[in-house]
């Protein structure tokens, strides 16, 4: 092999691996479609700092930074779905934003939030969920369970959830995280919602 090929290959795999931090763990770039988790965490933020009763298809749609589309209407035709497909591979979300909505009478409310995150690091995928769960900030008298923390590490599952009353006569909240693994992905996936059941 010339000289001058080996150094061009040497150039186009440095272009194509991942960057190196100096303690040598590898970062890979983001998937495409994939939002920065500190994005979906402030989005999840927002919407934590007003009751849910004032949030409906049409102010989450002007809270959203990019384009979120009607996924389900009801009979009368309302909105009581949105969803950002940011990345969608087979049918599947790796990287997905989705909202429900309570509709009833003249009175829209948001009713659940789903997000899928993904990336080809369990440690990527480990930090966007402890980012998104303190954007939401579960209050202390929440119970948590779950059968894996989040030192379980890439083998096995992370599985978390929070459960805490809504208050007033308000349906319950809660919160669960899971971490699957497919196709050399890592996927984590956050329901936080109303009316949980336990």
């Amino acid at each position: 092999m010339s000289r001058m090929l080996r150094g061009v290959l040497t150039a186009c795999c440095a272009l194509l691996l991942p960057a190196v931090s100096p303690c040598g763990d590898a970062r890979p770039d983001r998937l495409s479609g994939c939002r920065d988790p500190k994005d979906t965490a402030e989005l999840l933020r927002k919407l934590g700092s007003k009751p849910w009763s004032a949030w409906n298809a049409a102010s989450v749609s002007d809270l959203w930074p990019d384009e979120i589309k009607v996924s389900e209407r009801d009979e009368k035709q309302r909105v009581v779905g949105l969803t950002r497909r940011g990345r969608v591979i087979n049918e599947m979300c790796e990287c997905c934003e989705s909202l429900g909505f309570d509709v009833k009478k003249q009175q829209t409310s948001l009713w659940y939030v789903s997000v899928f995150y993904s990336s080809g690091n369990f440690g990527d995928v480990v930090e966007a969920g402890k980012q998104l769960l303190e954007a939401i900030s579960p209050p202390p008298t929440a119970r948590v369970f779950g059968t894996q923390g989040w030192d379980a590490g890439p083998e096995a599952s992370v599985r978390k959830g929070y459960r805490w009353s809504g208050g007033n006569g308000q349906p319950s909240v809660g919160i669960d995280l899971e971490t699957s693994a497919s196709n050399g992905l890592w996927t984590l996936h956050l329901y936080w919602g109303r009316g949980s059941t336990d």
